[in-house]
């Protein structure tokens, strides 16, 4: 269900092998918050002045609101993250429920990737920040993403992979191109021997109607 915003990102018979989230600890805070703020004061307010009927109209709609918010942190947690796909690292950045940037990266272009631990609660529960960079020198970062070292080991695994699959096509085509030289050499040969052979025999005809056609001599 919510991960239908993902597939939308996919292009053509492209598959999502890997889903990289914040560390479910950094939702606390702000969901805390908004349940705090948003659903159990209005729910208090409408509890304990139930009979002042402006005053419970106030924070049914504080309550509405209040859930929009607690969804809203929800999302921005899920939907910040980074996909591993068959074909590319792709980046999101949710920021409301209208607006989201993404952005592709090809292995092939990735520089270096590395994770920063913050104390011994980032030690313990797997998180870390995930940095990205590629060979333009851009800087893509994951705060407090999940198993950090894991999927750094997976991208530059991957990064070797496509760097060795890139090589050895460039390989291939360059060795296309020197037999396809090669055989236009050859061809380019055959024809200059099959012109002088045909110039040849032209010349040896042209000969042999010269001397057929001298005047023979009287006895």
């Amino acid at each position: 269900m919510f991960n239908s915003l993902f597939d939308k990102l996919l292009q053509e018979d492209e598959q999502i092998e890997y889903i990289i989230h914040k560390h479910w600890i950094s939702l606390i805070y702000p969901l805390l918050k908004s349940i705090l703020l948003g659903l159990f004061a209005p729910a208090l307010m409408i509890w304990l002045y139930s009979n002042d009927l402006k005053l419970v109209g106030i924070g049914l709609i504080w309550l509405v609101l209040g859930m929009i918010w607690c969804i809203y942190n929800f999302l921005d947690w899920h939907y910040d993250a980074l996909l591993i796909t068959d074909q590319h690292l792709i980046e999101i950045e949710w920021d409301s429920f209208f607006k989201r940037n993404t952005n592709r990266i090809r292995y092939e272009n990735i520089d270096n990737v590395s994770y920063l631990s913050h104390g011994i609660w980032s030690s313990m529960l797997g998180f870390a920040d995930l940095k990205i960079v590629t060979y333009a020198r851009e800087e893509k970062l994951l705060k407090n993403a999940c198993n950090a070292k894991e999927f750094q080991n997976l991208l530059m695994s991957r990064t070797t992979k496509e760097d060795t699959t890139e090589k050895s096509a460039i390989s291939n085509e360059h060795l296309k191109q020197a037999l396809k030289s090669i055989l236009q050499e050859e061809l380019a040969e055959e024809e200059q021997l099959v012109e002088a052979s045909s110039e040849e025999k032209e010349q040896e005809i042209v000969v042999l109607e010269q001397k057929s056609i001298r005047p023979r001599k009287k006895l």
